[in-house]
């Protein structure tokens, strides 16, 4: 949605790290992983399992941020022409990803007489993830392809963003962060049972502080610099309080998400700086663009070497093993950069020329 002249690259590269730190989280979660063997980073994500959860609120936050730096100038926003942007961009990937794993589903139940992980691979929740509603507040249990969640619960927001657009280009940084208050401490305060939208809710609140962000930016322009020097140290606090949790900061920043220093400052610490677009770049450019692509693909892939694995009798502790991570990796990144090549950005194309 964002012209590559307008691009902000430091931001996409952080983009793509946040979903390729959500894949090391996943590789462990659905390999049953407790510890890996021969990379230290690697371990640290598989028995820290929280960080790997929570950097999908950081892919809000860059999604938040970069929606309003492209929609800002303009002084209204036409919905059809807004509604087929997001639809052409996130939805042929997501239903191609949703048809490959009910596939691969529909052998695990013929082969071994169940889904794995035992996801709720129905009718009803086929009908939400058609529909882009499987974190709605609608679903039973995880199904299909489990991680498009994330994606889901961005839907109703996008619509809220259009609605309330007016509204935030007159008040900027306080609808924003009255927004973030109202959905993210005032729903739950008002309503007990909150438990299957608090992923919407925590969207709500990283998207527009994601929001917030951008305004306190543009209005401190002239102080790029020691807003950079201060991310410098948000990043070291928040690294510090996040691995000790009982230290002096935590009565401090128990009343907030714990992520929000970190994602903050490495957000602030990206959004000023720009690549020039040119030859040695494009490369780059080609494997940064693949974070839907990696992030949607690699549970499918994961469920393949898992069926494989078990119908052969090979045990997925190999999984361990630096080389076959690598295999892993490799493996994903190649699929995903056909994927964005060959398939989304042609998609993308028709579909927006169809409409």
């Amino acid at each position: 949605m964002i012209n590559d002249s307008q691009n902000l690259y430091y931001l996409k590269v952080l983009t793509w790290f946040s979903s390729f730190v959500i894949v090391l989280f996943h590789y462990s979660l659905w390999f049953g992983l407790d510890y890996y063997e021969e990379n230290i980073l690697i371990d640290y994500f598989v028995k820290r399992k929280e960080y790997g959860a929570n950097f999908v609120y950081l892919y809000w936050a860059i999604t938040g941020y970069t929606f309003i730096s492209f929609y800002r100038l303009k002084k209204t926003i036409v919905f059809k022409k807004f509604l087929i942007n997001i639809f052409a961009r996130y939805y042929p990937l997501h239903f191609l990803t949703l048809i490959v794993v009910f596939i691969i589903q529909f052998l695990s139940t013929s082969i071994y007489g169940k889904t794995q992980f035992g996801y709720s691979n129905d009718w009803y929740h086929f009908i939400l993830h058609l529909f882009f509603a499987s974190d709605w507040g609608f679903q039973n249990n995880l199904s299909f392809n489990a991680p498009i969640w994330f994606m889901s619960t961005l839907i109703p927001i996008f619509i809220f963003f259009f609605i309330t657009f007016k509204f935030l280009i007159k008040l900027k940084y306080i609808f924003s962060i009255l927004t973030m208050v109202f959905f993210y401490y005032l729903i739950p305060f008002i309503f007990e049972d909150q438990k299957n939208i608090f992923n919407l809710l925590a969207c709500f609140f990283y998207f527009y502080l994601g929001i917030t962000i951008f305004f306190l930016c543009e209005a401190n322009k002239k102080k790029r610099r020691k807003i950079q020097i201060l991310s410098i140290f948000g990043i070291l606090i928040s690294i510090f309080s996040l691995n000790y949790k009982y230290n002096f900061l935590y009565e401090y920043i128990s009343l907030i998400p714990s992520t929000v220093l970190l994602f903050l400052s490495l957000i602030l610490l990206c959004q000023n700086y720009y690549f020039k677009l040119n030859k040695s770049l494009k490369i780059i450019k080609a494997f940064i663009s693949t974070s839907y692509s990696i992030y949607l693909w690699h549970f499918p892939l994961q469920l393949t070497f898992i069926i494989s694995f078990n119908y052969l009798n090979i045990n997925l502790n190999l999984f361990k093993n630096f080389t076959y991570f690598l295999i892993f990796l490799i493996t994903l990144f190649i699929i995903s950069i056909i994927s964005s090549k060959k398939f989304e950005k042609p998609c993308k194309k028709v579909l927006e020329n169809y409409f």
